[in-house]
């Protein structure tokens, strides 16, 4: 598997100075202190900013799974699993090193790892859009409310464009010395969101193959792939969702990563909880089994702020996200969204499929 050289900075040091280093290209910065590993900061990381010259990089950043120099493939692929890193880090003979998703995709590929499958068959849903009349600060707010990197932008039901996390970043850095989502909006917020999004999609129908999703990520240097029928956009495959595809189906139907050991206390409600939702999902949409994974954003005095994020793993890939201070709380909100997404599905499938019957029976 190739490496990388990292970029490595002091837990000390103001997010700012990090924020520029991703501006640049970078997926991730390693976060140490007294030469000790802590965690890495991504553009995700920015969400739950407050202002970046004053909150420093050990506050945000996240403990990533370090890999060791020689790891296996399998121990790869689960440690890019236990959250949603761009790159890991590596601890080599000669520092610090990364291990890109996208190169390591490509080595699976290879490796003839991934299956033959259709997009149509693994694509994440829901899709998050926007229209391309909206601004850039409702684009912004449905990023930071479901934790997501991008969105789609449409206009009148028609793919127009994509916005990344990315963009955004450097829209308010060259607007004001700001990062995004500050407590002060910037001009740029009440723009519309038409004049920064990226016109240039990748996308692909859902027939094609998971093959053709990892040369066109290869050369596009991107993190996922909008499907689409025709003009209409109907879901979005990331490499993550290419990696979940190489991963030998688990014994367990609910797994469970990055809680805390402090959280462990809660895990026989949660898995009750996730269970039940489990039970009524089966009544609505083929589920093989739910990847539930847990992220302590920001921490106020003794109180820690949860993320939860939600995948349900079957026909099609479901994922849904919640955050609360309380980490029951955000997991049972996130479970009632996901069974509200599959009754929504399933809806739309049974009325699909009673309009063909409709038709069929009028030839």
């Amino acid at each position: 598997m190739e490496l990388k050289d990292a970029v490595v900075m002091d837990a000390n040091e103001p997010i700012s100075s990090a924020i520029g280093k991703i501006m640049m290209g970078e997926p991730c910065v390693i976060v140490t202190k007294n030469n000790e590993y802590m965690g890495i900061f991504s553009a995700l990381d920015v969400n739950e900013v407050i202002d970046t010259s004053k909150e420093k990089l050990g506050t945000v950043c996240e403990k990533a799974p370090e890999l060791r120099e020689g790891a296996d493939t399998n121990e790869a692929i689960r440690a890019f699993l236990d959250g949603r890193y761009k790159a890991l880090p590596v601890r080599s003979k000669d520092g610090w090193k990364l291990i890109h998703r996208n190169r390591f995709l490509k080595h699976l590929l290879e490796q003839k790892l991934l299956p033959n499958k259709t997009l149509g068959e693994i694509m994440n849903v829901p899709l998050y859009t926007v229209d391309a009349d909206d601004t850039v600060g409702k684009a912004k707010e449905l990023m930071r409310k479901n934790h997501i990197r991008r969105v789609v932008v449409t206009k009148d039901g028609r793919l127009e464009g994509v916005v990344a996390m990315r963009d955004l970043l450097v829209i308010s850095e060259s607007k004001k010395d700001r990062a995004p989502f500050v407590k002060d909006k910037v001009s740029s917020n009440r723009q519309p969101i038409r004049d920064y999004m990226n016109k240039e999609v990748l996308a692909l129908p859902p027939t094609a193959s998971v093959s053709d999703a990892v040369r066109l990520l290869q050369e596009g240097d991107v993190s996922s792939v909008i499907i689409a029928e025709g003009t209409r956009p109907i879901g979005i495959v990331s490499i993550r969702d290419l990696l979940e595809t190489a991963v030998t189906k688990k014994e367990e139907r609910i797994y469970l990563s990055g809680m805390d050991r402090a959280d462990e206390e809660y895990l026989p409600e949660i898995k009750s909880a996730a269970e039940k939702t489990m039970e009524k999902l089966e009544n609505l949409v083929r589920i093989e089994y739910l990847a539930i994974h847990y992220k302590k954003q920001r921490y106020t005095g003794l109180r820690s702020r949860y993320e939860v994020r939600i995948r349900a793993i079957g026909d099609k890939i479901i994922s849904v996200s919640n955050a609360d201070w309380d980490i029951r709380t955000a997991t049972q909100n996130a479970l009632h969204e996901l069974l509200s997404v599959a009754k929504k599905m399933h809806t739309k499938e049974r009325d699909v499929a009673k309009e063909r019957e409709r038709d069929r029976k009028r030839e």
